[in-house]
């Protein structure tokens, strides 16, 4: 097991990116790079800290559920941005990382990436990765400001242990990189182009909302058109899905009316099973 090398990170960085970090931290193993920059300092508006690591010991997904890796076979990566101005929405920021992430892939050839709402990455419905949107609020001096922390997690590859253990509601297992690229792209070069793609995508985020990433997304949205069911607290819920709204929010298609989902899991519809609760 090997820390990330910071210095080749930042060689590979563009000049506007390395002149907004003011904080880089390489781990080799670290129970979760989210968290370390949670505990830091928060960056200057418009600034980012970057935490990155070869494996993670606690690796968080939504609801807190574990995000399972291998020392040496995933990228583990978190970019805290402090806002200029408090955002009137954070959820969606959640889409426009997502969307960055496909775009920074797709610049390797890996351009099958698609995004399950909210935060899954996929390739043929496979789940290469995930991401993780946390927020906190700071005081400077008399002013608060807003600082979101990304948490990107990617399978470089997946070795057999990690595969017997993934949630089995996914039926195609985990994917690597190197199952969809003959040569995929080295850590490093890999988490610099995120960094740089990310970066931008929030600071654009910060100017302008969701707006300026939708018609992305609705190339990579891979529930768009699908029956599904999205399972609360307070039951089922299935329809189709129709794609998001500004605010982030899912979609759904209903019979007597569309809806918008705020939060839950979301499956495939088993026709025979889920078809009766559609209403």
């Amino acid at each position: 097991m090997t820390a990330p090398d910071a210095d080749r990170l930042r060689s590979f960085l563009t000049d506007a990116s390395r002149n907004r970090i003011e904080r880089l931290d390489a781990f080799a193993s670290i129970e979760s790079t989210n968290s370390w920059l949670k505990d830091q300092p928060p960056p200057q508006p418009g600034n980012i800290t970057v935490a990155i690591a070869d494996h993670q010991t606690a690796g968080r997904g939504r609801h807190d559920r574990a995000w399972l890796s291998a020392p040496g076979c995933s990228l583990c990566l978190s970019i805290a941005y402090t806002f200029r101005k408090p955002p009137e929405v954070l959820p969606p920021l959640t889409l426009a990382v997502g969307v960055a992430t496909a775009n920074a892939l797709a610049s390797f050839g890996i351009d099958q990436v698609r995004l399950k709402w909210p935060n899954d990455l996929l390739i043929d419905g496979a789940k290469l990765g995930g991401i993780l949107v946390e927020s906190q609020l700071s005081r400077n001096n008399a002013a608060s400001s807003v600082t979101a922390i990304a948490g990107i997690g990617i399978n470089l590859t997946v070795p057999k242990t990690i595969a017997d253990e993934v949630d089995s509601a996914w039926a195609s297992g985990p994917v690597g990189l190197d199952d969809c690229i003959p040569e995929p792209p080295g850590r490093d070069d890999l988490a610099a182009r995120l960094v740089d793609t990310i970066v931008d995508a929030m600071s654009l985020y910060d100017e302008h909302g969701l707006a300026p990433f939708e018609q992305a997304f609705v190339r990579v949205d891979w529930l768009r058109g699908q029956p599904i069911v999205v399972e609360t607290p307070d039951g089922e819920i299935a329809g189709v899905a129709a794609g998001i709204e500004r605010d982030g929010s899912l979609l759904l298609q209903r019979r007597d009316r569309v809806q918008r989902i705020f939060s839950g899991s979301i499956r495939i519809a088993d026709r025979r099973r889920d078809e009766p609760r559609i209403s």
